[in-house]
């Protein structure tokens, strides 16, 4: 196969009050895709966004509804640990990504 992965996405990460905003700085023409994945203390989550779609927002923390059944548990606030883009070819070949550590 001749076709390789993408070079490593250029993004720009604004940080606002209260959430990361995550713009494609230029999506080269093979780009099919760009996935942006995203942390939240452990667990690891993705989205898959259209080469069309240039920006994408994800906030520093979100509420995780309580596990137990007590009605009176209060939820659990997540916090945003990381976030890694990476573009996807028409060829399904995945790039090395940009990688952002949050600070706490």
């Amino acid at each position: 196969i001749k076709h390789k992965a993408p070079d490593v996405p250029e993004v720009d990460y604004e940080f606002t009050e209260d959430s990361v905003n995550i713009a494609m700085e230029n999506n080269p023409s093979e780009t099919a895709n760009w996935i942006v994945y995203y942390k939240y203390d452990d667990s690891w989550s993705q989205k898959v966004l259209s080469k069309k779609q240039k920006k994408f927002s994800l906030p520093y923390s979100i509420e995780a509804p309580a596990t137990d059944m007590d009605s009176l548990a209060l939820p659990t606030i997540l916090f945003l640990q990381e976030v890694q883009v990476t573009y996807i070819n028409r060829y399904g070949f995945e790039s090395d990504p940009s990688i952002q550590i949050m600070n706490k």
